[in-house]
This record gives structure tokens, sequence and C-alpha cells, in this order.
């Protein structure tokens, strides 16, 4: 009697183990994280990517993969649930309560730079009627 051909075509008839899960997206990694992610887990101009059970990397979409600007920070959470985010551009650390806060402080520099309030430039108020203010624009002294 012949057996039937076991998966991919193998004659020997032994199963091979199933191929190992595919990697959670970022999304819902944060999300299991923290339940209070639920709404707004991650800003749009951001990709998160867990490297493991405590610590993330940001990248920028919108930059290159081979630019340095490309990743932003990595982020780990301590044992108290607390999160550090090391900025790697700039190199400076910070401390936060939770993975949300970690994440809009994230948006927060990532939110495009924006010009000053332009200041309307006037020229200055002259007083009228007052002989003073007249004579001192003219360089005479009145006595």
């Amino acid at each position: 009697m012949t057996r039937p051909a076991g998966p991919a075509g193998s004659s020997d008839g032994a199963r091979t183990p199933p191929d190992p899960p595919l990697p959670v997206p970022a999304k819902r990694a944060i999300e299991n994280v923290t339940g209070d992610l639920q709404t707004d887990p991650m800003p749009e101009s951001i990709d998160v990517h867990q490297v493991d059970d405590t610590t993330w990397v940001v990248h920028d979409p919108t930059v290159a993969r081979n630019d340095p600007r490309h990743t932003l920070a990595c982020m780990t959470q301590t044992e108290g649930g607390a999160v550090e985010v090391i900025w790697l551009l700039s190199g400076r650390t910070s401390s936060h309560p939770s993975l949300r806060a970690a994440l809009d402080a994230v948006r927060n520099e990532r939110r495009p730079q924006t010009r000053p309030f332009a200041i309307p430039h006037l020229p200055p108020v002259r007083g009228r009627g007052s002989a003073r203010s007249r004579t001192h624009r003219q360089g005479r002294r009145s006595d």
C-alpha cells in the first residue's frame, strides 16, 4: 500500500514543523504592552519596531533608510514600567512614566517646525501738533 506524500512533497511521511509565527506588527505589540494605547497608538509619521519584550526602535519612514536621520530613538521599558528614550541624533536621553508618554514625546519631537508669527513692521507713531516734536524732527530747538 502506498502512503500519501507528506507536506512539501516529502515521501518519508515525516511532518515538518510549522513556520515560526511572523513578528507582531509594532502597533499591536504596543497595544499588548499597555492597554491605554488602544485609540491612538502611534503618530502616523513614525514606525515603531519591537526588538524584544521591552525594547522598541523608532524610525521615520519619510527619510531614506540609508540616511542616519531614519532611526530616531530607542525606547526601553524598565521593570517599574517607566520608559527610557535614547534620542539617537542628539544623544540625549529622556524618561517617561509610560509607553504612551514616550510615544507622545516622539510625536512632539517629530512635529514639523513652523515659522514664528510675523511681527508687523510699522513706522513709529509720530506726535501731531506738538511744537516740541516738530522742532526735534527738524533739528532745531525751540526756546
